[in-house]
């Protein structure tokens, strides 16, 4: 069985987490992480894989392309989404990590 990562660290004493940031659009995320696969000890989405920007909308339920932009851009303000030019890569930065089967996402 497949399974994927999610961020999942709760600590009251930290100001911001994946669980805490209401402006954390959850489920991109959780479509680049259905689109990943691990390369050398990260897990990497290659932007060939995406589909267009307006399915891609569609699929995670949001209105347009600009809104889809501006969440794919807040996941990388954060720094749950780096991008490496032809792919993107979700580091590691929480400490506590859920795994979730494919099938869920």
């Amino acid at each position: 069985m497949i399974q994927k990562r999610f961020p999942a660290d709760t600590d009251l004493k930290k100001e911001i987490t994946f669980l805490k940031d209401p402006k954390i659009d959850a489920e991109l995320y959780a479509y680049l992480q259905s689109l990943s696969f691990p390369d050398e000890g990260v897990t990497v989405v290659a932007k060939i894989d995406l589909p267009p920007q307006a399915t891609m909308a569609t699929k995670i339920g949001v209105k347009s392309t600009k809104t889809l932009r501006a969440h794919l851009q807040y996941l990388m303000d954060t720094g749950y989404v780096e991008d490496h030019g032809d792919h993107y890569v979700l580091p590691n930065i929480e400490e506590i990590y859920l795994l979730l089967p494919l099938e869920t996402i």
